[in-house]
């Protein structure tokens, strides 16, 4: 006999447009922010186990199980930005702030790429090095990404 056919699940991360525009609008309001994760936890979504991490302190565990997912939350890139990401603060599988090394070859690349990503639609403090010819170019990779409704903190360091 054949051997059975497996359908493959289809994991996703799931949305909640008016939440999720609650968040945007006011994206350091603690109680909206408990409510989404609340949200995100009764449906089920892969951000459900990290977000227990982090509610239980765990450090550790959050960073397991955030490193899960990543692909969901840094989407197809996501190898490509642990060497260019560092200090990043999460919250729920959205990072809130990071730093981000734009002065490679691909560096403003990646960076759009990082931008584009689902899990920095809440972002709220960047801080980029670039090379001091690319500053500028930087900038307009920020403006073009949609992100800066959120940002409230953009530092552009010049690196040589």
């Amino acid at each position: 006999a054949p051997p059975p056919v497996v359908l493959a699940s289809v994991v996703r991360l799931w949305s909640h447009p008016e939440l999720e525009a609650q968040l945007a609008a006011a994206p350091d309001d603690g109680e909206a922010w408990l409510v989404y994760e609340d949200w995100l936890l009764s449906v089920g979504d892969p951000r459900a186990a990290l977000i227990e991490r982090e509610r239980a302190g765990d450090v550790t565990g959050a960073a397991v199980a955030r490193g899960a997912i990543e692909p969901l939350l840094l989407g197809p890139h996501a190898p490509t930005f642990a060497a260019v990401i560092s200090s990043a603060v999460w919250r729920a599988g959205f990072v809130r702030a990071a730093g981000f090394d734009a002065t490679g070859a691909r560096g403003l690349h990646r960076l759009a790429d990082f931008l584009a990503a689902p899990a920095t639609r809440f972002l709220r403090e960047l801080r980029i090095a670039v090379r001091a010819a690319r500053a500028d170019a930087a900038r307009t990779v920020v403006r073009a990404s949609g992100r800066a409704q959120t940002l409230r903190r953009l530092a552009i360091v010049h690196s040589s």
